[in-house]
């Protein structure tokens, strides 16, 4: 995902606007919000405001580490079993080979717990 494409999205799922006061107390707490609700995002290391108008966001990002077929596609699920989106590479991925319950939303876990242990066990 392109930084831009990726920024965007960040924005769109938290419902920010497209100006930010930069002077906020509560923006570095209101970006960490944003920046964690996004499926890629595994953790939100820092945010840093400082001047004149610079926002440092550090950021580590999820991993797939095993593809499950399910209802015609297969998806990607990082170490911890959190769902992907939809066009995370599988290529060269270790596939899921038993019948996967249907998952919940990209960001979230699986919800079936064979297919997070064996996410956990790929992530090893």
């Amino acid at each position: 995902m392109e930084r831009g494409d990726f920024l965007d999205d960040v924005q769109y799922r938290a419902s920010l606007p497209n100006d930010l006061p930069l002077l906020d107390e509560d923006l570095p707490a209101r970006l960490t919000a944003a920046f964690s609700r996004h499926p890629w995002v595994e953790a939100v290391e820092a945010v840093e405001v400082s001047p004149p108008r610079r926002v440092l966001v550090r950021l580590s990002y999820r991993v797939p580490v095993l593809a499950v077929p399910v209802d015609g596609q297969v998806r990607a699920v990082d170490g911890h079993g959190i769902l992907l989106p939809a066009t995370a590479p599988v290529s060269g991925l270790p596939v899921y080979d038993g019948t996967a319950r249907r998952p919940g939303p990209a960001g979230a876990p699986w919800g079936d717990p064979a297919v997070e242990a064996a996410a956990r066990a790929a992530a090893r």
